[in-house]
């Protein structure tokens, strides 16, 4: 899979990460052959920096995730509350699959409780930090989305270790993604355009998450690209968008989702471009927020498309599957959503 720059409420990706466990004996500490065929071990993948899509692109050496757990004193899942797993880091390597440090078994009589966040707490980036209760519920406070992670979160169903002769059936996680997904190009229509600039305004790059273990997740604290900073912006000087072509302006985006009055607020593409033999630049401001999308949603992806012709520039959309990608050049998305 290809890594890109920098994401439906409740949506599942169609792949798990797997953590298999082994019964074990109450009294730690088994002989070595008896500990190692009981040892919790986690199979299949975690995932990349950038937007994950499928199994395929969890199984990469270096990549990591982490594991909050912990189990109760009886079956029915009440009473004292022990930990297992304090934000445990799991890491994939290549020829050993997945590992990690502080090595646990499973307990007879117990109820296992697991939940996981990718990318791992010392992924984040600096002054992210995240946190998950005995009860499943996460907080990320400082997220910020311009790293281009894939924030996903997953709670495994409780799991009750009846006796040591318990099989050593696999947990499944299935990962949610907490993100919108965005992509922005630029169209040639009849003419040779040249970008000079592009950014997208008003729209939230840094907030803090609640994700709670029922309920909707929701962002606060929210913090805004504006004119003079140079976050969602294009880099690397000119483009030149040959007639008939679509050139993506930057990336693979993932943002945390915006509400209607959010979008429609402030949200806007500012793009300076000139045409061939112009000798200024010409300017447009178009707004994110349309007839079709009226918000975005964590789960879900969204294909913007500035057109330029010589007498117009429109803008088109698509809403998308968080996997689906473009056919035309460099993540150009096609124009059966819409147009503005």
């Amino acid at each position: 899979m290809n890594k890109r720059n920098n994401t439906i409420k409740g949506v599942f990706l169609p792949f798990a990460v797997l953590l298999m466990f082994s019964s074990c004996a109450e009294t730690p500490g088994p002989d070595e052959g008896a500990a190692d065929a009981r040892t919790i071990r986690f199979a299949s993948a975690a995932l990349t920096r950038a937007a994950i899509d499928d199994a395929n692109g969890l199984n990469t050496p270096g990549e990591s995730f982490s594991v909050w757990g912990n189990y109760t004193d009886n079956t029915s899942g009440s009473g004292t509350v022990t930990g297992v797993f304090d934000a445990e880091k799991v890491t994939y390597s290549e020829g050993t699959g997945w590992g990690y440090e502080n090595t646990e078994y499973w307990y007879p009589g117990k109820t296992y409780r697991f939940y996981a966040l990718h990318p791992s707490v010392d992924g984040l980036g600096e002054g992210t930090e995240a946190t998950c209760d005995y009860e499943g519920s996460f907080s990320v406070t400082g997220f910020d989305a311009t790293h281009g992670i894939d924030l996903m979160v997953a709670r495994a169903e409780p799991r009750e270790i009846n006796s040591v002769q318990d099989p050593a059936a696999p947990v499944a996680f299935a990962f949610a993604h907490r993100l919108a997904r965005l992509s922005f190009a630029v169209k040639a229509v009849g003419c040779e355009a040249t970008v000079t600039a592009f950014k997208v305004n008003g729209v939230t790059w840094k907030a803090d998450l609640s994700c709670p273990a029922s309920g909707n997740p929701s962002w606060s604290d929210p913090q805004k690209t504006a004119d003079g900073d140079s976050r969602l912006t294009k880099a690397g000087g000119e483009i030149t968008v040959a007639d008939g072509t679509t050139v993506s302006m930057l990336g693979d985006v993932l943002l945390p989702p915006h509400t209607a009055d959010e979008l429609a607020a402030d949200a806007v593409i500012s793009m300076a471009y000139r045409l061939k033999g112009d000798t200024e630049d010409r300017m447009a401001a178009v707004k994110l927020a349309t007839g079709t999308i009226t918000q975005w949603d964590a789960g879900q992806q969204y294909s913007y498309t500035l057109t330029v012709s010589a007498s117009s520039i429109t803008l088109t959309w698509k809403v998308k599957a968080w996997d689906e990608q473009d056919t035309e050049v460099s993540w150009g998305p096609d124009e059966t959503g819409g147009t503005n």
